[in-house]
């Protein structure tokens, strides 16, 4: 009877340790998890600052030139009603002094 219950002992021990043994092994893998689940969410953070900080400088950009052609645009605008008023000034005083003088 002795025996029968030296061997259920041993049998609870040996479980005990299984289980124990099972527990750290599923506590390691979880771990590992946790560890790994937290490089993908950096290098996804990494990967999508970097995707935003690119799309930022390409609408810089094109934002900038597209400043610079509005810019231009408005310079030679400028300088083509420039051009017309000192061609109507001249017309226009013509015309006054002309008026004035009865020419």
């Amino acid at each position: 009877m002795e025996n029968i219950i030296d061997s259920i002992i041993d049998i609870d021990k040996t479980a005990r340790n299984r289980v124990s043994e099972a527990r750290k092994q599923a506590d390691a893998i979880i771990s590992e998890a946790e560890k790994s689940k937290e490089t993908m969410k950096s290098e996804s953070r990494t990967l999508l600052e970097k995707e935003i900080e690119d799309k930022k400088r390409s609408i810089r950009e094109s934002s900038d030139s597209k400043i610079s052609a509005a810019e231009k645009d408005a310079e030679e605008k400028c300088r083509s009603l420039e051009i017309k008023m000192e061609q109507g000034k001249s017309l226009w005083k013509s015309g006054i002094i002309g008026r004035i003088t009865g020419a």
